[in-house]
């Protein structure tokens, strides 16, 4: 804050220091904000704390419903004022950039909750490598669909995570989704621009930021209800296994005080729980897919008026 200085070039926008707070839309926000939290209430205390037909459970995510369509009732209201403008909702590529990056970011908040550093490594070099090529060759589509691709094939083999993988499956099937989630993360960041009039770029990039941010919230909370609940349903006539200290204490202690007659039951329900939350990611990624294959072909190279003209 005290090294920054505006760009010469940068346009101020004139009127009171009211006008401008209302252009925060502050109780747009303060409305998001508790249709977000009513519904990781819900998915933190559903089939575990309360049964999910529970009227606690009901209540809330009724609560959260009315929430959602209230923000989406006010952001509409306001078009091109809103949080989100409509202008850039209602544009094909934007709009469609918004739902890739919700997609990609759920799959990859998942896949980084219960792995890790494989994933990250080959992400980290297919990130890096694809701004080279999408400056080179000015496309960002092939990368989407090739990304999801790839992303397809590394989650849908760690569904078939068995006890008895070896380093070889869950390395290489992270390193394969990592390079799918390398290629593909980036390119709604490139993608809205060309989208765009300069004016609202910074608007839909702050979308875009907005997209992955909720994406991750929810697509986490939802695998961590997976995994929490299936034990409980698949070890609660277990003798001897307490599924409520078993789930706290993590997989590096998985059968700690677990009798060694129940050890290979208490693995095969806990992969399955495990293996469960990657078909979350397996359905974003075929959403995120399909998502790419709607994508107009445009150039990062081209012209912005005839980006628009197209």
């Amino acid at each position: 804050m005290l090294l920054f200085k505006n760009p010469e070039d940068q346009v101020v926008a004139e009127g009171t220091t009211n006008s401008k707070l209302r252009h925060l839309n502050i109780p747009n926000l303060l409305i998001f904000t508790a249709n977000v939290v009513c519904l990781l209430m819900a998915l933190e205390w559903g089939g575990t704390t309360y049964s999910w037909n529970s009227g606690r459970i009901v209540a809330i995510l009724v609560f959260s419903g009315g929430l959602l369509a209230g923000f989406v009732g006010l952001e509409a209201a306001q078009k091109d004022l809103a949080t989100i403008p409509t202008s850039i909702v209602l544009n094909k590529t934007a709009g469609l950039c918004l739902l890739y990056a919700f997609c990609a970011s759920a799959a990859f908040n998942v896949v980084d909750c219960f792995m890790l550093l494989p994933s990250i490594v080959s992400l980290s070099a297919a990130s890096f490598s694809s701004g080279f090529i999408v400056s080179a060759i000015g496309h960002y589509t092939p990368h989407m669909l090739v990304g999801s691709i790839l992303m397809g094939i590394g989650v849908g083999l760690l569904t078939t995570l068995a006890p008895t993988s070896g380093p070889a499956a869950w390395i290489g099937w992270q390193v394969i989704f990592g390079l799918g989630m390398g290629l593909a993360i980036p390119q709604p960041w490139s993608a809205i621009q060309t989208a765009l009039a300069a004016e609202e770029v910074p608007l839909g990039m702050s979308a875009v930021s907005f997209a992955i941010s909720i994406s991750a919230a929810l697509s986490t909370s939802v695998s961590q209800n997976v995994l929490t609940n299936l034990p409980r349903q698949g070890l609660r006539d277990v003798p001897g296994v307490d599924v409520d200290a078993l789930i706290d204490q993590g997989a590096t202690e998985l059968l700690k005080g677990v009798p060694d007659s129940e050890k290979a039951h208490v693995l095969d329900v806990y992969n399955f729980a495990l293996t469960s939350t990657f078909w979350v990611c397996v359905v974003v990624v075929a959403l995120g897919m399909l998502d790419a294959l709607c994508m107009d072909w445009n150039s990062v190279k081209s012209d912005k008026a005839e980006i628009h003209g197209v």
